[in-house]
C-alpha cells in the first residue's frame, strides 16, 4: 500500500493488514543490513547503520499498534482512530526516515573529504559571484558595493551536498558512466527527501523526469509520486554500495 506524498489528508482503501504485513516485511529486509553496517565495517557504513536502526524503532511501534494479536494491556500500543491517524504517522515516517537518511549521506561525505584533505568547493558560491562580476560590468560603479552586500546576504557559508559528492567523484577517479548514474539517483534522492517533507507537493515534468532517471522505485503519475515503505531497504542498500566504492581500496580505507 503506497502513501499519496501530493495529500497525506486521506488514505484511499486503507488496509491495516497490508500495511502490518509490509512493515513486517520491511524490518526482516533492513535486519539483512546488518551484515553491512556493524562493528567491523568502517565508520560510513556504521553511521548509516545508526539510522536503519533508529527507524527499525520506529516501524516496530507501528507494527506493534497494527497488530491486533498484541494485548494493549502488556504492551504499549498505540492506537490509530480513524485512517487520518495511521496516515499521519505513516506520513512522519517517511519523512523521519529519508531526512535522517539524506542528513547522514552529507555527513559521511563530509567526513571522508575530510578525513582524506579533499578540497571541496562551493559552488553555489561560486556561481553567484560569477553572476555578481558579470553584473558590474554592466553597472556604474556606484552600484558595486550595493551588488557586494546583496551578494554576500545570498551566498551559502557552507558546501552543500552536491558539492561534496562532486569532490568525491574527482577523488576517486570514476568513469562518466559510473558517475552519471550515481548524480541522477542522489538528485533524485535529494528531490525525494524534499518532496516529502512538505504537506502538499506537485511534481513539475522536469521533476518527475529527476525521479525517473534516478531509478528509485516509486510510482509516478502525471504530477504527483507515491512511496511505499519498500524504498526504505532500496535507498539504504544504494547508499551502502556507493560508500563501498567511496571507500573501496586500501589507501583509502577507514575503519
Amino acid at each position: 500500500m503506497a502513501l499519496n506524498v501530493r495529500s497525506y489528508a486521506t488514505i484511499m482503501s486503507l488496509n491495516r493488514d497490508t500495511y502490518l504485513r509490509e512493515v513486517a516485511r520491511l524490518i526482516l529486509a533492513l535486519n539483512e543490513l546488518d551484515k553491512r553496517t556493524l562493528y567491523d565495517s568502517s565508520i560510513y557504513h556504521r553511521l548509516i547503520g545508526s539510522v536503519v536502526e533508529s527507524i527499525k524503532c520506529f516501524l516496530a511501534g507501528i507494527a506493534n499498534s497494527l497488530d491486533e494479536s498484541v494485548d494493549p494491556e502488556k504492551a504499549f500500543k498505540a492506537t490509530y482512530i480513524d485512517d487520518e491517524d495511521l496516515s499521519n504517522v505513516i506520513k512522519l515516517s517517511h519523512r523521519t526516515y529519508l531526512n535522517q537518511l539524506h542528513a547522514t549521506c552529507s555527513r559521511v561525505f563530509k567526513e571522508f573529504c575530510v578525513n582524506f584533505k579533499i578540497e571541496v568547493s562551493n559552488s553555489i558560491k561560486l556561481g553567484i559571484e560569477k553572476k555578481a562580476e558579470r553584473l558590474k560590468e554592466e553597472l556604474p560603479t556606484d552600484f558595486h558595493i550595493k551588488i557586494d552586500d546583496f551578494v554576500v546576504k545570498l551566498l551559502p557559508k557552507y558546501p552543500q551536498f552536491n558539492d561534496y559528492l562532486e569532490s568525491i567523484f574527482k577523488f576517486k577517479e570514476l568513469s562518466k558512466e559510473v558517475k552519471s548514474n550515481w548524480r541522477k539517483f542522489f538528485n533524485g534522492f535529494s528531490l525525494l527527501r524534499n518532496k516529502v517533507s512538505h504537506e502538499s507537493s506537485v511534481l513539475t515534468q522536469n521533476e518527475i523526469q529527476v525521479i525517473r532517471e534516478s531509478g528509485i522505485g516509486v510510482k509516478l503519475s502525471e504530477n504527483e509520486f507515491l512511496v511505499n515503505f519498500r524504498i526504505y531497504n532500496e535507498l539504504a542498500i544504494s547508499v551502502l554500495d556507493f560508500i563501498d566504492i567511496m571507500n573501496d581500496t586500501p589507501d583509502h580505507h577507514i575503519r
